[in-house]
């Protein structure tokens, strides 16, 4: 049973926490990037990990709940709002820890209704980003990676693509004919099943809505692809070793 004051007690201890966390880690000289429920990004230049689990126990010691390091990141990178592209939001980004491990957040490669060839695309420039450790090679990266967004494109617009790779993939909510409005999934989901396919809530099916090798086509898929190198191409930073930026590296429109 939902009990609502039991709800607002619980988001008023955690924020208070988060707080004395906030206090705690400015109070030595580190930067609040990020704090969400759980969790909180901090930096500061010249702090080794020995630092981080000072301020770690300092926290732990004055709020009286376990903390643990995740990672000691080399870099995080926020990525735009898609309401306000020179806001970015805590919820997209990546983050690349000290042994080259690559930490995914809010992108569509992360998502499963995203085409097989958006993801692949998207994993391939952030193993390129991966290898920056400062701020200069980032942008050096950046453009190699520009180079790979070229080839998927060139790819899509000669038609050299898989259909497959293509398909976007929805989860189902509920039997076929139980949908009540002619939605992309709902059709999808009752072709299927006059096709003599047994479906059941909580299935993955995949669709494309374009006409093959059609300008309609081609246009979808480019903008798709190109939204999705953009995700990553169009970063604020907030690192040790990069300056903050307070705008793009690139310009916003499309390339």
């Amino acid at each position: 049973m939902y009990q609502f004051e039991a709800h607002e007690a619980i988001n008023a201890v955690a924020r208070e926490t988060l707080l004395v966390a906030k206090e705690i880690a400015e109070a030595d000289g580190f930067e609040l990037i990020h704090a969400l429920v759980d969790s909180l990004y901090v930096c500061k230049e010249g702090a080794t990990r020995e630092d981080y689990d000072r301020l770690s126990q300092k926290i732990e010691n004055r709020t009286r709940l376990p903390l643990a390091i995740e990672s000691v990141y080399r870099y995080v990178v926020f990525l735009p709002s898609k309401q306000y592209a020179d806001v970015p939001v805590p919820n997209r980004f990546f983050a690349v820890g000290e042994d080259g491990e690559l930490k995914i957040r809010g992108l569509e490669c992360r998502r499963h209704d995203t085409p097989p060839l958006l993801g692949r695309m998207q994993h391939e420039v952030l193993a390129i980003l991966v290898e920056a450790h400062n701020y200069d090679s980032y942008l050096e990266k950046l453009e190699t990676a520009r180079g790979v967004f070229a080839k998927y494109e060139d790819r899509l617009a000669n038609g050299e693509v898989d259909i497959r790779e293509l398909v976007v993939s929805k989860r189902i909510t509920r039997e076929p004919r139980d949908y009540q409005k002619a939605g992309v999934t709902a059709i999808a989901a009752q072709q299927l099943f006059g096709s003599g396919v047994k479906l059941r809530p909580g299935q993955n099916i995949g669709s494309d809505t374009t006409a093959r090798n059609t300008p309609q086509c081609c246009t979808k898929h480019l903008n798709r692809l190109c939204c999705a190198f953009q995700s990553v191409r169009n970063p604020f930073f907030s690192a040790t070793l990069f300056p903050r930026m307070t705008r793009s590296v690139f310009p916003c429109s499309p390339p």
